[in-house]
């Protein structure tokens, strides 16, 4: 994750991504195991081989079946220190490019890719860990690029991380995120549904996309297209002014259509205001198994809907 605030919990609620995903997916696909109190009130411990009803329910069930009191994640080593990466590019069939080699070569540790509409630039952030030092001749060989910059960091947990003001009360954020089938990269770069008049400038906003690999054992309610790798895309806008983000939170809606279209499926990090037949596209098979979880994990709703299908 390069949110600050986000919770352990709240993160295996949602899915939980992050610039390490393209080699390990998503948060949620690396729990063990989870401690849990239900609607019922127990607390109950779940995994794969025990509880797994619960276990499926919780990981990606957006807090709807149980609170996650404990979490066994699995770990690796980081290195102790980062080197980050920007690597700007004019021409976007070019960047594509060179993320696809990127992406499958595995030089980099972390990776993500932001397009700033308004000066017609993307931007891929690569970050290499390390303990010795990194060659940047290795690193950057092969590649592209209209310029680089670079910077080296200790604190590798928080490097990267979007910047607390972002995330102020006193703004608006709308924003929706999704996940696509890697074959529309292109498509999702180019973003012909954006013009520079629809968002603010960065760094008031973001658009871009991280490359996420797919887990053997995925999480049953964090639904994504099939695929061994598929990709992330993100609108974010920071503004101060309501007519605006009330504008903009229109035209995702819109958006989110078009990228349905193409094979998305929303990532439930915010408020998405789908009517029941777009819970059901959403959800398809699994809907009525998430409505059986409910009824057996909360039988009384104690844990509000919030506009989910669940209830």
């Amino acid at each position: 994750m390069d949110i600050g605030e986000a919770t352990v919990g709240g993160t295996l609620s949602a899915g939980g991504l992050g610039t390490a995903s393209f080699r390990h997916g998503l948060q949620v696909d690396q729990v063990e195991r989870l401690d849990v109190v239900t609607g019922t009130g127990e607390r109950v411990v779940c995994s794969r081989s025990r509880n797994a009803a619960l276990f499926d329910a919780v990981r990606g069930g957006q807090g709807q079946f149980g609170v996650i009191v404990e979490a066994w994640i699995r770990l690796r080593r980081a290195g102790s220190r980062i080197r980050q990466y920007q690597l700007l590019y004019r021409d976007f069939d070019r960047f594509a490019d060179d993320f696809e080699r990127v992406v499958g070569d595995g030089r980099f540790d972390h990776l993500k890719a932001e397009t700033r509409l308004h000066t017609g630039k993307i931007i891929m952030a690569a970050g290499i860990e390390y303990d010795d030092d990194v060659d940047d001749g290795d690193a950057l060989r092969g590649l592209g690029h209209d310029d680089v910059t670079s910077n080296d960091a200790v604190d590798v947990g928080r490097a990267g991380i979007y910047p607390a003001w972002g995330f102020s009360r006193r703004n608006h954020h709308p924003w929706r995120d999704w996940f696509l089938p890697w074959s529309t990269l292109r498509t999702l770069i180019a973003q012909p549904w954006l013009t520079p008049r629809s968002v603010p400038r960065a760094p008031f906003s973001w658009t871009g996309v991280y490359p996420i690999r797919a887990a053997p054992e995925a999480a049953p309610l964090v639904m994504r297209p099939q695929g061994n790798l598929i990709t992330s895309y993100s609108i974010l806008a920071v503004l101060g002014d309501h007519d605006w983000a009330t504008r903009l939170t229109g035209r995702l809606r819109e958006i989110d259509r078009t990228l349905v279209g193409l094979g998305a499926k929303s990532y439930l990090s915010g408020h998405v205001a789908y009517a029941h037949g777009g819970w059901e596209e959403h959800y398809g098979d699994q809907l009525a198994l998430a409505k059986q979880w409910k009824r057996e994990f909360d039988p009384n709703g104690v844990f509000e809907p919030n506009g989910l299908p669940f209830g």
